[in-house]
């Protein structure tokens, strides 16, 4: 802050003079001494200033954690039939054990057809697309990172999917750019359907990637999640499988059906459950928030109506004079 003080030697001449603000870690008669003559300081207007910015954030963020609350209660009403889907389909997978002499020759045969042999490793990482949701979307994208690193090549021949913008923006961030394929926003704006998510996933197929990872935050409870990565069965997997043996199939497209629909179930769930987390730790950063800000406000409160003791209460001469008789 800069005051204009006019000097009382010079009338017409005015000089500019930096003037520091008032701090709480220095006491109010220390300062009321250490002030130069014909300087006020703006301590209580600055203290009404910062009380009145941290009230409207109180408020703001009061306001956020109801919200996230509600939708919170909507998306665990959403996330438990999904995540119970997921899981009787996951059944069926479950136990493959497949041929791996069986698995070499399809895919030799695919490969030399142009198919999925050719295709990339797909990790798709399941974020956000909007903040103020702690380390969601941080944690995901650090372990998306981690399992393409366990792939086949080193991780040289990776293609990360983000669902939600942020993951993007992370992903690019930290110097993955040339493995982005492409990014899907605004999908959690409002509670996906199946048969958008199955479309996603239809895009997604179309690469003919050779593996899947799922990547995604689980919900345990309102305190606590888990990272997940779920890798998906591909289609020569599906069909060097020993456990359908004894099945008999009337077309041979059953297994791209079920690899497509088995995916989209997956993502399906993986997203609601992402959504749930989201909502639960915006709730419980905006509680904390509010809460803070309730205490900064009381210590501003504490500090400007000491300030303003400072300013108005007489000083030890004036009370002395003041008990003196009158002549």
């Amino acid at each position: 802050y800069q005051r204009r003080v006019r000097e009382p030697n010079k009338q017409n001449s005015l000089m500019l003079k930096s003037v520091r603000v008032f701090r709480p870690a220095l006491s109010g008669f220390a300062a009321r001494e250490a002030a130069p003559a014909g300087v006020r300081f703006a301590s209580i207007h600055e203290f009404k200033r910062r009380i009145q910015v941290v009230e409207s954030v109180e408020k703001i963020t009061s306001s956020m954690k109801m919200v996230a609350a509600a939708k919170l209660k909507i998306a665990q009403q959403r996330v438990e039939p999904a995540v119970a889907f997921n899981d009787c389909n996951a059944k069926v997978l479950n136990n493959l054990n497949i041929d791996a002499a069986e698995a070499a020759v399809l895919e030799a045969d695919d490969a030399a057809a142009g198919g999925s042999g050719k295709g990339k490793h797909l990790v798709v990482v399941i974020t956000t697309d909007r903040g103020l949701c702690g380390a969601v979307t941080a944690n995901a994208v650090r372990r998306s990172i981690e399992e393409a690193g366990k792939l086949p090549g080193g991780g040289k021949d990776v293609e990360f999917c983000s669902v939600g913008t942020k993951g993007g923006d992370s992903l690019n961030g930290q110097g993955q750019a040339e493995k982005m394929g492409f990014v899907v926003a605004e999908l959690g704006a409002k509670p996906p359907s199946f048969t958008e998510v199955a479309y996603v996933a239809d895009t997604l197929l179309a690469a003919k990637p050779q593996s899947i990872t799922l990547v995604y935050n689980h919900f345990v409870n309102l305190l606590s999640n888990e990272m997940r990565a779920d890798t998906q069965p591909s289609l020569i997997d599906l069909r060097a499988a020993l456990k359908w043996q004894e099945t008999e199939f009337d077309d041979e497209d059953c297994f791209q059906s079920l690899s497509e629909f088995s995916f989209a179930s997956a993502l399906w769930a993986g997203i609601m459950d992402n959504a749930t987390v989201e909502q639960a730790v915006r709730m419980t950063a905006m509680d904390g928030a509010s809460s803070n800000a309730g205490e900064l406000v009381k210590d501003l409160t504490l500090l400007f109506n000491k300030t303003c003791l400072l300013y108005t209460s007489p000083s030890p001469r004036d009370m002395r004079r003041s008990r003196m008789p009158s002549s």
